[in-house]
């Protein structure tokens, strides 16, 4: 099976209505606007070497991010893990005087931890740097997870971080105090927040909760909404009623967050892009678009090399747009126009001995669910 260099595996699985500014009075109890991010991997160490573009003004674009997030103006910032990119000391104190800044302007801080967030830490730490910035209505004593309550919404923030970077479980008694704690509270809405999903992503992906009950549990109390992260593109995952967003990281592909509302029994959802021509540096901008171009022009030389002369040219268009559509989770808009693509069949034929060509023919060829917008009645 032919090999593509680590570092460039790296850039293909990374790179991969709402909240408005200066809108008069903030969600009222029987509503309910939240901002949500995954995978900020916030570190103040050099990454100029990272696959992924803003990795590389990390502290930068995190500011930038967190200042249209105060513009915004929602009840709450939901941050589903990998927090920090090591869990370094130093990078969680920095990022907590970040967060600080969105807490103090009104706005809920709402965060789970992360496989990356207890690499040079650990969970004392965690809590004694994080923990005052939160609003822990409810807290699990054998973790890290805890519930805030928000007018009729209880956001239920997990602890799911192991040594595995695949799957996750939770112990007996973190399921026995969130079945506890879902109970207390029968009349608020309960949205889910974890690190990896409940939900599987695919047949090959592993990338999951392993706690065989936690589906039954959630379905059972009425549970609508999930929002997870980790695979560092967005997807929208579905069993029955219950609908599970996997946030993208935000410093590759669009740079997406998410933006949900509740508003008398209408569930909306929309992905947006982070505005750096308005916030951050006067050159933010400029240096986002450059480092973007850069990885792209990466990519594209990788995938002709692999591909060669013959497909070269429309070969590499084709495959630079499925992982736009993949990392925006617009693979259901996409699917049609990939699939009819004169090149498609050789294009996978070349790939499929490449080591996530049979995973790219998968994704095309099973019907998505649209990520980048979602919207139900309860």
């Amino acid at each position: 099976m032919a090999k593509i260099p680590l570092v460039f595996l790296a850039m293909i699985f990374l790179l991969l209505g709402g909240c408005r500014a200066n809108e008069a009075p903030k969600a009222s109890q029987s509503s309910f606007c939240a901002i949500i991010v995954s995978d900020l991997h916030f570190t103040t160490h050099d990454q100029s070497a990272s696959a992924i573009p803003l990795m590389q003004i990390n502290v930068e674009a995190t500011k930038a991010f967190l200042d249209q997030v105060i513009d915004m103006r929602p009840d709450a910032l939901l941050i589903t893990g990998d927090n920090t990119n090591s869990g370094f000391k130093e990078d969680e104190e920095a990022l907590a005087q970040l967060l600080q800044k969105v807490k103090d302007a009104g706005i809920a801080i709402v965060m789970t931890t992360g496989n990356h967030d207890m690499d040079h830490g650990d969970a004392k730490q965690y809590k004694q740097i994080f923990f005052s910035l939160l609003e822990a209505d409810e807290v699990d004593e054998a973790s890290l997870s805890y519930a805030t309550i928000i007018g009729d919404v209880m956001l239920l923030a997990m602890d799911d971080n192991s040594d595995d970077r695949m799957v996750a479980r939770f112990s007996r008694e973190t399921m026995d105090w969130l079945e506890r704690i879902m109970d207390k509270y029968p009349e608020k809405r309960k949205i889910f927040l974890s690190h990896r999903s409940v939900l599987k992503i695919s047949d090959s992906d592993r990338y999951q909760i392993d706690n065989p009950q936690l589906l039954r549990m959630l379905k059972k109390r009425g549970v609508r909404l999930c929002f997870s992260g980790h695979t560092h593109s967005q997807a929208h995952l579905q069993d029955g009623s219950l609908h599970e967003i996997v946030s993208a990281i935000p410093w590759s592909g669009a740079h997406l967050f998410g933006v949900l509302e509740i508003a008398d029994g209408h569930v909306s959802y929309a992905t947006q892009s982070i505005d750096f021509d308005k916030h951050g540096s006067a050159d933010m901008a400029q240096e986002v678009h450059r480092l973007d171009e850069e990885a792209d022009q990466a990519m594209r030389a990788m995938f002709a090399n692999v591909l060669e002369e013959e497909l070269a040219q429309e070969g590499v268009e084709l495959v630079m747009r499925f992982f736009t559509a993949y990392s925006n989770g617009s693979i259901a808009l996409a699917q049609d126009e990939i699939l009819s693509d004169p090149c498609y069949g050789a294009v996978m034929e070349k790939l499929q001995d490449t080591n996530y060509g049979p995973w790219m023919k998968s994704l095309v060829e099973t019907r998505q669910l649209r990520a980048d917008v979602l919207e139900f009645d309860e």
